[in-house]
């Protein structure tokens, strides 16, 4: 049985987070293994809803208008202090 994993549960498990809400304020070390999984993965690897998702439930932020803006978004995001 193929299981697929979302872009947030994905992200969750490369920052080695116990919980998915834990990427809402993640530590240095997640934040570094989040900005390497997000710059590893190619923009068409999840479809425009899940990226948009992600913007969303990580940034509170609005939709982007394409995966590519959406994953700029994020490292932007995990720029931040």
């Amino acid at each position: 049985m193929n299981q697929y994993l979302s872009l947030l549960d994905y992200l969750a498990l490369r920052a080695g987070c116990t919980y998915l809400s834990d990427l809402h304020r993640p530590g240095p070390g997640q934040r570094a293994r989040l900005r390497r999984a997000l710059a590893e993965l190619a923009p068409d690897c999840a479809p425009q809803r899940e990226w948009d998702d992600a913007v969303a439930y990580l940034t509170g932020g609005p939709t982007a208008p394409s995966p590519e803006a959406a994953q700029a978004a994020l490292l932007d995001w995990l720029a931040q202090p």
